[in-house]
């Protein structure tokens, strides 16, 4: 679990959004970002890892965050976190 633990599930209200397309808007407001791994799932969920705390808590806490005009809902990674 120790693996896991600056991990978010984040998830893309009203609109597909393409891998290349979260991954840039990431790494644009994440200015602090040493390096962060990204897992997509089905239905539009994403699992960010990221490497540094501060980027973390930033993603946690600073949002709303949006892309392409569509809100991104972000949370923390759980054991079992079930694509519903």
């Amino acid at each position: 679990m120790e693996y896991w633990k600056n991990s978010l599930v984040v998830h893309v209200l009203g609109r597909r959004v393409n891998f290349k397309m979260l991954v840039t808007k990431l790494h644009r407001d994440q200015k602090k970002v040493k390096k962060n791994w990204i897992i997509s799932l089905p239905r539009n969920f994403y699992v960010v890892q990221f490497t540094s705390p501060m980027d973390y808590n930033h993603a946690l806490f600073e949002g709303p965050w949006m892309i392409v005009d569509h809100y991104h809902l972000v949370q923390w990674w759980h054991p079992f976190f079930q694509v519903d």
